[in-house]
């Protein structure tokens, strides 16, 4: 295993592990949406590298890369999200924006992230083990 054929898989797991501990470090509205504007940044900048060093075996392996980008933007806007949403029905007298901010150190005080970055890591990463054995075990037979 070489680390060309893996460096964007690791760095996008790092990213998104580092993502959500960040998160659980310092909770707050603007911590969710930087954190994940610069999580995203990053990874979209790394991706467009990563395919124009053809690092991708195929579309669905851009396609699920790509999968972990989009759950990290929707993760950081989801708080604003459900925030805008009770705020909806604070106008209406039935929820409290106050006592929803509250609650936004708990928004990711939870280690489901870990099971999401593990189940990515064994699709993504199984999937584009598959694809560059089957990749290489075609251009072998090519040749004999």
């Amino acid at each position: 295993m070489t680390i060309n054929r893996w460096y964007f898989s690791i760095l996008q797991l790092l990213i998104y592990v580092g993502t959500f501990l960040f998160w659980k470090w310092y909770p707050s509205r603007i911590g969710f949406i930087v954190g994940g504007v610069v999580s995203v940044s990053i990874m979209s900048l790394l991706l467009v590298f990563a395919a124009r060093r053809k690092y991708f075996v195929n579309r669905v392996d851009l396609c699920l890369h790509l999968l972990v980008i989009v759950d990290i933007g929707l993760e950081s806007l989801m708080y604003e999200v459900l925030r805008f949403a009770v705020a909806m029905n604070w106008m209406s007298g039935e929820a409290s924006v106050g006592a929803f901010d509250e609650t936004a150190a708990m928004f990711h005080n939870n280690h489901n992230f870990y099971m999401c970055a593990l189940f990515f890591a064994v699709v993504i990463g199984g999937h584009h083990w598959f694809r560059r054995e089957s990749e290489a075990l075609q251009t072998v037979d090519r040749h004999i």
